[in-house]
């Protein structure tokens, strides 16, 4: 049930968003979820992950320990090298299981079994795969239970870097 003061908007009034059609909303929405939680001191973790092929991931390394190359903080910190690689491990029931870690914190992976009504030993492959990419991580808890958790709240992907030494890939 709803209640009248359930919530508050920011402007004093609510308004038609113009010639703003879905995907332009949506690209404008995240930066206004930061806006409001660096403003309330919290800040949305980002994970950026890129496209790369072998070739460039190559020449990217070698630039890095020929002291070429400097690791942006501002860089992509896990590549991929194909889009279905990507969607594989990112795969609609893989999306559901972090939203769910994050979503319901379960205290092992027992727990997190249940809830996703997944066998454990199905679950712990995933996680393996998942936690490689650090998209999740599994930590000791009571007992020596491994805890599952999402250490993230977004992931953004980048398809377009590129540069002609190819060391931004």
């Amino acid at each position: 049930m709803r209640h009248t003061n359930d919530h508050r908007h920011r402007l004093r009034s609510i308004g038609p968003h113009g010639d703003k059609d879905a995907a332009t909303l949506l690209k404008d929405f995240w930066p206004e979820v930061d806006h409001v939680l660096k403003e309330k001191g919290t800040r949305m973790k980002i994970l950026k992950i890129c496209i790369a092929d072998c070739s460039r991931m190559k020449v990217r390394t070698m630039a890095i320990a020929r002291g070429e190359h400097s690791i942006d903080k501002d860089e992509p910190k896990i590549r991929f090298i194909s889009i279905e690689s990507f969607a594989m491990v990112l795969s609609a029931r893989n999306r559901e299981l972090l939203a769910m870690i994050a979503q319901e914190k379960p205290g092992s992976l027992t727990e997190l079994a249940e809830l996703a009504g997944r066998s454990q030993s199905n679950l712990s492959r995933t996680l393996k795969t998942i936690s490689h990419y650090g998209l999740a991580e599994l930590t000791k808890g009571e007992r020596g239970r491994l805890v599952p958790w999402v250490p993230y709240d977004q992931v953004s992907l980048d398809v377009t870097s590129t540069s002609s030494t190819g060391t931004s890939a």
